[in-house]
């Protein structure tokens, strides 16, 4: 069996520049791909392209991909990689032209991992190529410029010897930012950076050195910010949000939840969400990684008192909170998580009590998690399920509470930094495990036992007030 997928890996050929037929509507050769989306900047990659009349095949440059790889190579390279990484390509890419009336589809991806692919939309040659989600969402934009005028390339290397001035100011544990995992995380880092000629090779480098190393402590990310082109590229109303997902069925709405950002696009997953008339509300954190404060606001949309969210705090403040028992600071009543997240950029610290929204849900709720859900996600989850607000279903969360910061690291580039950790409204630390859910079960069969739940709940609900009881 080994033998097979070794042989199915490597037996994937690259596409290599040939002579073209004028007609094509690009021809084959070596490009570079820009490629946009709406939370970063720009991201250069070169990209080998042969077209025929019907369609054309682009990819990575062969080879590079098992280069990058840090001490894993030496260690799973000659097994994995070639099965994984085809000929050593990071990213392949196929896609027919578009015809009279239809455009032209493909699919874009990480390797051969189909979980890692995203479908591809080519209505004219001359416009950007679109990259769209399995739901539709526009997630990028794609345009292919001759390689030959390449523009400038970052000095990556010097990105990472930034990083590494940042660490130690603004980690939100100083002895884990001194410690071994991230001192190699630094140095295969800057020998990856030293091997990439281009943003997706840093990239990828940056990713298989965090998973060797440091990921479950909130690896940072270095990422290009974005420009006024790529957030103008994603600013039409008319595509799907990329940060939540309504749908009901039978009296049970459910809000996916694929980040939390500002107290406004918190208030329009819920307004959009409650605006079903909701019996039941099922809320999926399973994808989502937190991000910002705006899990603040959504427990004003879920709340039918003042509920505690525990205390973020920086660095400077960790002593303070490790004290038996912790000193806590003040509490400060808010109403979302913009208020929360000035004050603790300003302070270093914030200990929120959030009050309910007027028009707040207060009906059943339940709440789906997975190894994914992470950050105010996570910290969301403890404190609705701690007070009895909600039931959760699936996997334990990540273990990760700790909130991002962003910090420049020159040449248009920035990195989102662990730089807040959390304690509990009683100062104790999340557990390191997660958040275990109220009920177990694979997070795939997660929504049918949280639906089943949901309509429990309602049927109880119903029978009380016809008995004239308290639900």
């Amino acid at each position: 069996m080994l033998g097979s997928w070794l042989l199915a890996g490597c037996g994937v050929t690259p596409a290599r520049p040939t002579s073209t037929d004028s007609a094509v509507p690009i021809a084959s050769g070596e490009y570079v791909a820009t490629i946009r989306t709406p939370f970063a900047g720009p991201l250069q990659a070169r990209m080998i392209l042969q077209a025929d009349a019907q369609g054309f095949k682009a990819n990575t440059p062969p080879g590079v991909a098992w280069g990058l790889v840090g001490g894993v190579e030496r260690l799973l390279g000659p097994l994995v990689l070639p099965f994984v990484f085809p000929s050593g390509m990071i990213l392949t890419w196929e896609s027919s032209w578009p015809t009279v009336g239809h455009p032209g589809v493909g699919s874009l991806g990480v390797g051969s991992l189909d979980t890692l692919r995203a479908r591809t939309v080519v209505r004219d040659p001359s416009s950007p190529f679109e990259v769209r989600w399995r739901d539709d969402r526009l997630i990028a934009t794609i345009t292919l410029t001759p390689w030959e005028r390449a523009p400038a390339r970052i000095d990556y290397r010097e990105l990472v010897a930034s990083l590494g001035r940042m660490l130690p100011q603004h980690y939100f544990d100083p002895d884990l930012a001194a410690s071994k995992p991230v001192r190699g995380y630094l140095g295969d880092l800057a020998a990856g950076a030293a091997k990439a000629g281009d943003d997706i090779e840093f990239l990828f480098a940056s990713a298989m050195t965090a998973r060797k190393h440091i990921a479950k402590y909130g690896t940072p990310v270095a990422y290009p910010k974005p420009t006024e082109e790529s957030r103008a590229a994603f600013a039409s109303s008319s595509q799907p949000r990329p940060t939540f997902h309504v749908s009901s069925d039978g009296g049970i709405t459910t809000l996916r939840m694929d980040s939390f950002l500002d107290d406004a696009t918190t208030d329009a997953a819920f307004g959009e969400a409650l605006a079903t008339k909701p019996a039941g509300l099922i809320l999926d954190l399973r994808t989502c990684p937190g991000m910002e404060l705006g899990s603040i606001r959504a427990a004003a949309w879920l709340g039918a008192q003042d509920l505690s969210m525990g205390v973020y705090y920086s660095a400077a403040h960790r002593a303070t909170m490790r004290t038996k028992p912790p000193r806590l600071p003040d509490e400060r009543p808010v109403t979302g998580g913009d208020v929360a997240q000035r004050v603790l950029a300003r302070d270093g610290f914030v200990n929120p009590v959030v009050m309910p929204h007027p028009g707040a849900f207060h009906g059943p709720l339940a709440i789906l998690t997975s190894r994914r859900t992470s950050s105010t996600a996570e910290t969301l989850t403890a404190v609705l399920v701690r007070t009895g607000r909600a039931r959760s279903f699936g996997e334990p969360t990540a273990g990760r509470p700790m909130l991002d910061k962003e910090i420049d690291l020159g040449q248009g580039w920035a990195v989102r930094l662990a730089a807040y950790d959390y304690a509990l409204p009683d100062g104790s630390p999340l557990p390191a495990g997660g958040v275990r859910p109220s009920v177990a079960v694979d997070k795939a069969k997660a929504p049918a036992a949280a639906r089943a739940f949901l309509l429990r709940e309602i049927e109880r609900g119903a029978v009380a007030i016809t008995s004239g009881e308290t639900p």
